[in-house]
């Protein structure tokens, strides 16, 4: 190989060499670029300050309306209808001892009548048998010594048979069963008038004007208009903040809210459904017609009302025990974990609460945060201890 071709080989190598060196000379000479800190912007925030109130737990549950007490009005003696009140129709009202229809009086009138000659000629005879027997009394005592044979001894009682002393007492026996068949007679034709047992509305009726009614055969049924009654199933575990009986309660209809009835628990039926786990209290809702009403005063607090009636579906809030010193918080307020997040000094700080009570949208917090305290509502992301946050009343850095 001549020294030509040596060099053909060699020069391009050592071109590439030197053009190495200087670019790796270049590199190694250049100023290195000053790191700059990026400062991250703070989050946006919506808060609300945490006020420690005392509060009410109300238990809402839903349940029906129905009377408090119902009657079938089932007459005692029979007879043809001869009389019956306007209102006496389903649908209608009546008050306690009104009258509601009359049965024809006249067999019964005729009864008492010749019960009414029974007892005075039963007294007739029993005055009679009396003054026989002070008669047969006197003569004893002053001939019954010197009757002869057959007299008892001296200072013994004669026969009662001479005194008349079975004599009394049978004409004193049918003197008060005289009596007692003339009150059964006025009694029969006092029960031909049939009246209200109590304040009613009739629910329905069966019995018109000149209908034979038989004696135990229903003629209506009427139900309580003084007070209605509520089935309330409500949880096992609400029944811990209620006052069984007294709570209150507050009655809606839900397609008319602002149609409000109170009302009261009674009762509780002491017994929790086993396909439902629920007990049920009773609520009692006075007047529930608004009919307790002077001319010109409202007596009843639920007067204003339309008519609470049975059957319809309603609304109920009980108002439960006082929780005092509480922290309310919406639902969105609480994270994962039973955690809440506080915007304290531009950063945001997780901290574990004790909510005692969730009602609707609301939670009752017990511990974990203090008065003051700015609680965080808006959903993050990717939140983090101390990541910087502004609230919506700070200015922007």
């Amino acid at each position: 190989m001549n020294f030509r071709t040596i060099l053909k080989i060699i020069f391009p190598l050592l071109i590439l060499v030197v053009a190495m060196f200087v670019a790796a000379r270049l590199i190694t000479d250049r100023p290195q670029p000053e790191p700059v800190a990026r400062e991250v912007p703070a989050v946006l925030v919506e808060t609300m300050t945490a006020i420690r109130e005392d509060k009410t737990v109300i238990v809402r549950a839903t349940g029906t309306v129905q009377a408090a007490r119902e009657a079938t009005i089932v007459p005692q003696v029979a007879g043809r209808v001869v009389w019956v009140a306007e209102e006496f129709t389903a649908g209608g009202f009546f008050s306690q001892d009104d009258l509601m229809l009359t049965l024809e009086e006249d067999d019964y009138r005729l009864v008492l009548e010749r019960s009414e000659a029974d007892v005075v000629r039963a007294e007739v005879e029993l005055t009679k048998v009396e003054g026989a027997g002070r008669v047969a009394r006197q003569e004893w005592e002053r001939f019954g010594p010197d009757l002869g044979d057959g007299a008892p001894p001296p200072g013994q009682e004669p026969n009662p048979l001479v005194l008349y002393e079975p004599q009394l007492r049978q004409a004193q026996a049918a003197v008060r069963a005289a009596r007692a068949a003339r009150d059964q007679a006025r009694l029969n034709l006092d029960r031909t008038k049939i009246s209200a047992p109590f304040n009613c509305r009739i629910r329905s009726e069966n019995a018109a004007l000149g209908q034979f009614v038989p004696s135990g055969s229903p003629v209506a049924v009427v139900a309580d208009t003084d007070s209605a009654e509520i089935r309330l199933p409500v949880r096992v575990e609400d029944l811990d903040w209620l006052r069984v009986p007294g709570a209150r309660a507050v009655i809606r209809m839900p397609d008319r809210p602002e149609q409000v009835w109170h009302g009261q628990v009674v009762r509780s039926l002491g017994e929790v459904d086993p396909h439902t786990r629920m007990a049920t209290l009773v609520i009692s809702v006075a007047d529930p017609y608004g009919l307790e009403r002077t001319e010109d005063l409202l007596v009843s607090e639920n007067a204003p009302q339309s008519h609470l009636t049975p059957g319809l579906f309603v609304e109920v809030d009980l108002e439960g025990v006082e929780l005092p010193g509480v922290v309310v918080i919406p639902r969105r307020a609480l994270r994962e974990q039973s955690t809440i997040w506080l915007a304290e000094n531009g950063a945001l700080r997780i901290r574990s609460v004790s909510v005692i009570r969730a009602q609707g949208e609301e939670l009752f917090v017990l511990a974990g945060v203090e008065p003051g305290q700015r609680i965080i509502l808006t959903s993050l992301t990717g939140v983090g201890e101390g990541m910087a946050v502004r609230t919506t009343d700070e200015p922007r850095q």
